[in-house]
């Protein structure tokens, strides 16, 4: 065999020349409306399993419910043991390099010893993904590129930064409601270091936040007290500040969700991705584009 030929065929084969195995369409990513739901199999919380050849993306529809003993918690076990992934995707944790996740995995480990009851579905698989031995990472897209694509709809870096600490307000509203103190320790280290990505004078905490609620927010409810509701995407006129900001992001925020789940299937053949049930029927499109029709079922 000639040394040109040899070359050629190196060339050929080499990984850096392959088609990845899954490749995800974003364009094909849809808005939630009216109707959104309706062609959907069942009411969250349940599992489509996409699967092309060995690769399988499971997908878990949450409801956000709390606690070991919810219907979100024992279908999330279900699918840990019987499609045995490789890997975990989480809603709520950044997918950059900043984000190790050892913070989130300590909080993880706290409610399994101390408040199982009060376990936040976006927690529980990363507990059950550190005792299983497989690497856990998030979806969300980087702050930064949240807030440049804010910038020029005229809000700044403190409000973008006053929806991420929202969102996890809403996300941990059964503490956070009851006592304003024990929802500003469990998310100042959160503040802060949000604050630090996007270049926000330090330090920032909670009590900061609040004064932005106040200032920016538009609503009678105090911080403490936000709701998932509050901070969910709404496009419409009657929307709130905090929704209407959402609604700017969300495709933003779920191309980068589904970019993080197509480099994982790249790497892994079974991938278990954790989210609300709104992302599927967002994302449903593209992973049957990409893998094929669904295997739906809710076992709980």
């Amino acid at each position: 065999m000639s040394p040109i030929v040899a070359a050629l065929i190196f060339v050929l084969s080499s990984p850096a020349s392959a088609k990845p195995a899954v490749s995800a369409d974003v364009q094909l990513l849809k808005r939630l409306g009216p109707g959104a739901y309706r062609n959907e199999p069942f009411r969250a919380p349940y599992i489509a399993l996409f699967q092309r050849g060995s690769k399988q993306l499971i997908f878990v529809s949450g409801d956000h419910a709390m606690g070991i003993n919810s219907a979100v918690a024992k279908t999330i076990r279900h699918a840990f043991k019987r499609q045995k992934p490789q890997a975990v995707i989480v809603e709520g944790l950044g997918s950059g390099a900043e984000n190790d996740g050892s913070d989130r995995l300590r909080q993880a480990k706290a409610f399994a010893a101390k408040r199982p009851e009060e376990f936040p579905e976006n927690y529980y698989p990363i507990f059950l993904a550190d005792h299983a031995g497989i690497p856990f990472v998030g979806g969300e897209p980087a702050l930064a590129e949240n807030r440049d694509a804010l910038k020029p709809l005229g809000y700044e870096a403190e409000d973008l930064l006053g929806l991420s600490i929202g969102s996890n307000v809403g996300a941990l509203s059964d503490d956070c409601g009851k006592d304003r103190d024990k929802c500003a320790k469990m998310l100042d280290g959160m503040a802060a270091r949000s604050a630090l990505e996007l270049g926000i004078p330090g330090p920032y905490g909670f009590a900061d936040f609040e004064r932005w609620h106040d200032r920016r927010a538009g609503l009678r409810t105090p911080a403490h007290q936000l709701t998932a509701e509050d901070c969910r995407p709404d496009g419409s006129p009657s929307a709130t500040y905090l929704q209407t900001m959402a609604y700017r992001l969300e495709l933003i925020r779920e191309s980068a969700i589904v970019r993080q789940a197509e480099k994982m299937l790249n790497k892994h053949d079974r991938v278990l991705i954790v989210y609300g049930s709104g992302h599927l029927v967002r994302q449903r499109e593209v992973w049957k584009t990409a893998l094929g029709l669904s295997k739906d079922r809710k076992p709980f």
